[in-house]
């Protein structure tokens, strides 16, 4: 399912999450099976991590994918372990505006080419 065509994003070295407009991001949420408890926002089962879909983020007709386990949130509280969406909203960002933090960036090799103007992506390879 697509949600965002012709998209801008903005990498940031200062975000922790996926952070996008309200709307685009209550439809992902939902479709993760997300909900709100009294410690955390858009949490769901970690038993379920596996029956996720995996997200594809699309620059230049390259695709750059994150598998659930690269982009589930794991949140210890005084009931346990969580895990949370690292999708979250910000209601004055404009829609198709993408702001891609950490949890982008801990899956890729991210290279500032300021010379020419550019930012590029490497696959980051796990042990």
């Amino acid at each position: 399912m697509e949600f965002c065509n012709r998209c801008i994003a903005t990498i940031d070295t200062g975000t922790s999450l996926i952070i996008g407009g309200k709307e685009q991001v209550d439809k992902i949420n939902s479709l993760l099976g997300t909900w709100n408890s009294i410690f955390e926002k858009n949490v769901f089962d970690c038993s379920r991590i596996d029956m996720l879909p995996s997200i594809e983020f699309v620059f230049h007709k390259k695709k750059y994918i994150l598998e659930p386990r690269h982009y589930v949130v794991k949140v210890s509280n005084l009931v346990g372990t969580i895990c949370s969406s690292p999708f979250e909203s910000i209601e004055s960002l404009q829609p198709g505006i993408w702001i891609l933090g950490d949890v982008f960036m801990g899956r890729f090799y991210t290279v500032y080419d300021f010379g020419q103007k550019r930012i590029r992506f490497a696959n980051v390879s796990f042990v």
